[in-house]
């Protein structure tokens, strides 16, 4: 039986790493795209489907922020449900995107776009609702507020909007759907922590934390391997990877802190850590150096906003400088 090695990719932008684990060696040189804007000073990207597809928000002429939908080289602007902003969160293969659009004042529902027309995915009888995530079969997780106020992870499937329930608290959201309907999020306990979780079943299952209070799932492909981020005894916030019933720590040597965003079908995780003293603007990858371009040292990654890759290991992140915000798309030649 051949063994393969499981390798690091560090990309150093600023004060924030994005960091690559994977199962082979990283070697091709890459294409790094700035996705540009709808007409205003910023843009951000949040996720990809395997078409390289990207999904995010982007400032407009006129001072709005509005979902937009990147396909061909072209920003598309998805539009609101009448109010002032939206942002896309999620897109399968069929260009079907999610995410959650304005609709009255500063209240905002879940939506679907699909064939140019987006539409208003409605709550669990309350005022506001979020969708992050679509599914190949059209199912879309993400959550919504009950008439008590509480907000609870859901799913929306065939016109109906189930409510996935919490791990004991007011709150819970859903964060990402797998090919089999397994879903992934995180909820508030009983006790007042946040810990990560796993539907399967019809039920929550509490994936617990790295030894610390709190925990997220971010993240779940096919072979049911989920990543986030969770809190160590200490109180330190670390990258996970939870398979075969079993949270594992994935932190990067010497950084301080770390989340892992996303994970692809062959287990590729992409994550964000903070200070990592290593030399800058160069990959690592099973302690081989490759340069990179200075293009990318140039820039810094948002350490609030999620990375996403897909299934040809394409990427997308948002960076920023001190004027503006930009969603970038990594491609391998």
């Amino acid at each position: 039986m051949r063994h393969r090695a499981r390798t690091w990719g560090i990309v150093i932008l600023g004060g924030m790493v994005l960091w690559i684990a994977a199962h082979y060696w990283l070697r091709k040189p890459y294409r790094l795209i700035d996705l540009g804007t709808l007409g205003g000073p910023g843009s951000t990207a949040y996720a990809l489907n395997d078409k390289g597809q990207v999904v995010g928000m982007a400032d407009t002429l006129d001072g709005h922020t509005h979902a937009f939908l990147w396909k061909e080289g072209r920003m598309i602007d998805l539009g609101t449900l009448g109010g002032a902003g939206s942002c896309a969160f999620g897109v399968n293969s069929l260009g079907l995107v999610v995410g959650s659009a304005e609709f009255l004042g500063h209240q905002a529902h879940a939506f679907l776009w699909q064939q140019g027309r987006m539409q208003d995915l409605g709550t669990l009888g309350g005022e506001e609702s979020t969708a992050f995530a679509i599914d190949e079969a059209g199912q879309i997780v993400g959550s919504a507020q009950l008439p008590n106020g509480e907000t609870h992870a859901c799913l929306w499937e065939r016109g109906h909007i189930h409510n996935l329930g919490t791990l004991g608290g007011n709150y819970s959201v859903a964060r990402a759907i797998n090919p089999y309907g397994h879903i992934v999020g995180w909820s508030k306990t009983w006790r007042g922590e946040t810990h990560a979780f796993l539907y399967v079943g019809g039920r929550l299952r509490d994936l617990g934390t790295l030894g610390g209070k709190d925990s997220e799932a971010c993240a779940i492909n096919a072979g049911d391997e989920i990543v986030g981020a969770a809190d160590t005894p200490n109180g330190s916030r670390h990258a996970f990877r939870y398979t075969r019933g079993r949270m594992e720590d994935s932190h990067p040597a010497q950084a301080l802190s770390s989340a892992a965003w996303a994970i692809n079908d062959a287990g590729v995780v992409v994550g964000t850590s903070q200070n990592l003293y290593i030399e800058d603007g160069v990959w690592l990858a099973g302690g081989k150096t490759q340069r990179m371009s200075s293009l990318l040292t140039e820039r810094r990654i948002d350490a609030e906003t999620p990375l996403a890759i897909n299934n040809n290991n394409a990427i997308v992140a948002t960076s920023y400088t001190r004027d503006q915000t930009s969603a970038l798309l990594l491609t391998w030649r």
